[in-house]
């Protein structure tokens, strides 16, 4: 429920993470009003490549960015080009499903939606558009989706966006694995110094989220080992912790 509080949207998403092409729409009545405003930025003599910049450069003017969870309430959501369209604002899945289906719609050939764990983006034949990145993790290949392991770079870089998620879901997910791990809880003052000491874990990769992501930060950094150490500890000690019994039971 922390992750995805609307369940109708998370059973949408579930055939869209394992084909991501089938958000690809050309037949939208929309879509001539937007390649109209592209044509208008393109020279006469423009290439294939300024058609691909000027598509790239539209998306990111008309769909401002805005994370799936402030945008739609679940974690991740892979929205439809209508939805993309009317609601203007999406994270970087959204602007990809919208730059493939009006390269799509104007005649680019093999295109399809790339991505790894921490960004998505558009292929159109050998080329890369809406800000491409070398690790690729999931792609439609002839037909069937490829999935790879992300890379070191890439699992850092999606860490260090719990900097960008809510504080108030990252403090009730992990009072949630705490209870669970440590039930029935019959000792609340260990249970909330426990908390704590997962409160402070969490407040260190806070830090190093916001510093990584401003690139003033590494992975080997003191705030990412010890806000690591200090959530895995505390789930540790709840999970090694007996219950003690309460006084008269």
């Amino acid at each position: 429920m922390v992750f995805f509080p609307r369940p109708d949207q998370l059973v949408k998403q579930l055939p869209r993470w394992k084909n991501p092409d089938s958000l690809i729409e050309t037949n939208v009545p929309f879509m001539a009003e937007i390649n109209q405003k592209i044509d208008e930025q393109l020279k006469p003599d423009g290439t294939k490549k300024d058609e691909l910049k000027a598509v790239e450069k539209f998306v990111y003017r008309e769909i401002k960015y805005g994370y799936d969870w402030d945008v739609w309430g679940n974690t991740d959501y892979w929205p439809t080009v209508g939805e993309v369209w009317d609601i203007k604002r999406e994270d970087c899945d959204g602007q990809a499903v919208l730059a493939a289906s009006i390269l799509k719609s104007r005649g680019f050939e093999e295109v399809r939606i790339v991505g790894n764990l921490s960004h998505v983006w558009v292929a159109a034949g050998t080329n890369e558009v809406m800000s491409p990145q070398a690790d690729k993790n999931f792609q439609r290949v002839d037909g069937k989706l490829k999935v790879r392991f992300p890379g070191i770079k890439t699992f850092l870089l999606t860490w260090a966006h719990i900097n960008r998620f809510p504080a108030l879901r990252s403090l009730l997910l992990l009072a949630a694995v705490l209870v669970v791990s440590w039930h029935p809880v019959a000792d609340m003052k260990r249970w909330w110094m426990t908390f704590g000491m997962g409160v402070a874990g969490l407040l260190l990769l806070y830090d190093w989220g916001g510093k990584y992501l401003k690139n003033s930060a590494t992975g080997g950094s003191l705030d990412f080992w010890a806000g690591n150490l200090l959530v895995l500890l505390a789930i540790a000690l709840a999970l090694l912790t007996k219950p003690t019994k309460a006084p008269g039971s």
